[in-house]
This record gives C-alpha cells, sequence and structure tokens, in this order.
C-alpha cells in the first residue's frame, strides 16, 4: 500500500495522531533522520492495539520507540510506519509499600507508562520519597526504552530497580514478566533480541528513604552530569559500550581523536564517547565518524568498541 492509502485507513480506525512523512529528526535527541512513511502517536493502549493489529494485517512493517535518545535515524527515513509511544501510554502513579519478591524486602512500587520520560519518573520518586531511581535523573530516554536498554549511568542500571514489565505480544494478547525473565544483560534484555514485543508499562521497585536526600544526591548527579557531557548539543548519548578494562571514552581520548570532525558529525570535545551534531549532520556523517574511531583505537589498542546506539531506517 502507499503511504496515503495507509495514512486515510488509519485516520479512520485511530484515536491518536497520525501523520504521513514524518520528519524523524524531529523526533530524535540527534535531531537527524529522514522521513517516516507514517507516524503514529497512540491515545492510549487499545489505540495502539488496534494500530499494530492493523499494520500486522496489511504487512507493513513497523518500529515502536520512546524518546528517540538512542537513536540513529538514516538520512532516507524509514519505510513503513512508526509508533511513538505517548498520549495515556506515559502515566506514572506511585504504588503501596509491599513485599517485592526478589531478594530487596519490602519496597515501595511505582508503575510507569512506557511512553513515561525516564527523568520525570526520577523527579516523582524523589518527590514521593522513594529512593533507587537517583542514577538516572539525567537519562533523557523513556522508561520503556530505558528498560529494553538496560539503560544506566554512575555504576547502576534499570536491572537494579525494574521489578517487572507489562508487554503486548504479537500475537494482541498482554503478558507480565518479572524481571528474572527479562534477560538483563549490559545495554541489553531479551526484549531487545524479541523485536516482536513491545513494553507498555515498567514496575519499579523502590526504597522509603528521607525525601531531601534523595533530591540531594540527584542534583548532585545531574550537576556531574553537566559538568561532563555535552547536554547542550544534539547528541544520542553515549555511542559505544563500555569495553571491559576501561570506559570507551578513555579508549577514544587516548587515541586522540576529541574534536575529530566529520561534515557537521564530531566527537564531543567535553566526552570522547560522544557524537554531537553541530547543526546539520547527516546520519551518514555520524555512521562514517563513528567506523573511523573505531578503527583508529582498534589499531591504537586493539579494542573492539560495539556501537551503543541503535541505528534504524534506510
Amino acid at each position: 500500500m502507499e503511504p496515503e492509502q495507509v495514512f486515510s485507513a488509519l485516520r479512520t480506525v485511530l484515536k491518536g495522531e497520525v501523520r504521513i512523512r514524518e520528519p524523524m529528526r524531529n523526533h530524535t535527541s540527534f535531531r537527524i533522520g529522514g522521513p517516516a512513511d507514517i507516524f503514529i502517536v497512540p491515545y492510549n493502549l487499545d489505540d495502539l492495539r488496534v494500530a499494530v493489529s492493523w499494520l500486522r494485517e496489511h504487512h507493513i512493517d513497523f518500529i515502536v520507540i520512546g524518546n528517540g535518545t538512542n537513536l540513529l535515524v538514516s538520512d532516507n527515513g524509514i519505510r513503513g510506519a512508526v509508533i511513538k509511544l505517548g498520549g495515556t501510554l506515559n502515566e506514572i502513579e506511585i504504588g503501596e509499600e509491599g513485599q517485592d519478591g526478589r531478594e530487596r524486602g519490602r519496597c515501595a512500587s511505582i508503575m510507569a507508562g512506557a511512553g513515561a520520560l525516564l527523568p520525570h519518573v526520577a523527579r516523582r520518586a524523589a518527590e514521593h520519597g522513594l529512593a533507587g531511581l537517583e542514577f538516572a535523573g539525567g537519562i533523557p530516554g523513556s522508561v520503556g526504552g530505558a528498560t529494553v536498554m538496560n539503560a544506566g549511568a554512575y555504576g547502576c542500571s534499570m536491572q537494579d530497580v525494574v521489578a517487572g514489565v507489562l508487554i503486548l505480544r504479537e500475537d494482541g494478547t498482554l503478558m507480565n514478566l518479572d524481571a528474572a525473565n527479562l534477560g538483563f544483560r549490559n545495554r541489553g534484555t531479551k526484549l531487545l533480541d524479541d523485536g516482536t514485543s513491545i513494553v507498555i508499562s515498567v514496575r519499579l521497585c523502590l526504597v522509603k528513604e528521607d525525601r531531601d536526600q534523595i533530591i540531594e544526591r540527584t542534583e548532585r548527579l545531574l550537576a556531574e552530569r553537566a559538568s561532563k557531557q555535552p547536554l547542550s548539543s544534539p547528541s544520542a548519548g553515549c555511542v559505544f559500550k563500555n569495553p571491559s578494562g576501561g570506559g570507551a571514552g578513555r579508549y577514544i581520548d587516548a587515541a586522540g581523536l576529541k574534536g575529530l570532525r566529520i561534515g557537521d558529525a564530531q566527537v564531543s570535545p567535553k566526552h570522547a564517547n560522544f557524537i554531537i551534531n553541530l547543526g546539520n549532520a547527516k546520519a551518514s556523517d555520524v555512521m562514517a565518524l563513528m567506523e573511523e574511531v573505531r578503527l583508529r583505537v582498534f589499531e591504537r589498542f586493539g579494542v573492539v568498541l560495539e556501537p551503543e546506539i541503535r541505528v534504524i531506517g534506510g
């Protein structure tokens, strides 16, 4: 089906937003990316189920994104559809204290829609005197994406606080998965490998502590992050996973690559594991720069850097 036909059909069956040839640079923190044929923001869970069912029935490829903070979208854009979790899929509910069921004893839970921004969830947790998400206050992704990618900082990651998730399976049914069944690993989970299940909400297990102390820790980590990372420039966060034996940024810095530039893509002079968009960078510039960095680090140290950002489209 042509994009115009898909657009017309989906507008009649969905309550949420449907757009045609939507520039993906408007939906990624890199501010890079060509147009998606169809762009959908479901109004609620039922809307999401209808959208997914319709697209699968008509054999139209689609990809689900959160806040677009870990993505590099091709200059050619994305054929098929992009579903961005929003609407009522970003609600945050503070639960009661109870037994966690893992090995952390008693905890207070937060149920967050997959589209909720992780810094917003961390702030709500701090305001309610719930500790454990301080590390996430500066991670700009959605809670669903952060869980799937097992995002982390300062020695902590989502696997430390996630108690379980609700997913929409390929057959349209919902399933609750406990943390033990998510296969957490360094910057990944089984859900990342699956590619067919969609995270609807995430249940977090946090610990009651003094509210002011939690806020102080959160603010301190935010200040530290701002002092070390190029937060004022468009980027997708850390580009490469940290290899065993040292941080990726240290290898890149030691290879003398800070400031290296291809087009408007540049290795950040502030943090070597960031590539920043100086204004009009193309995805091809970023990919060429990533490959040059990988080559030089391997030639100098024999270390193979693996991408942490996700490259999509084409």
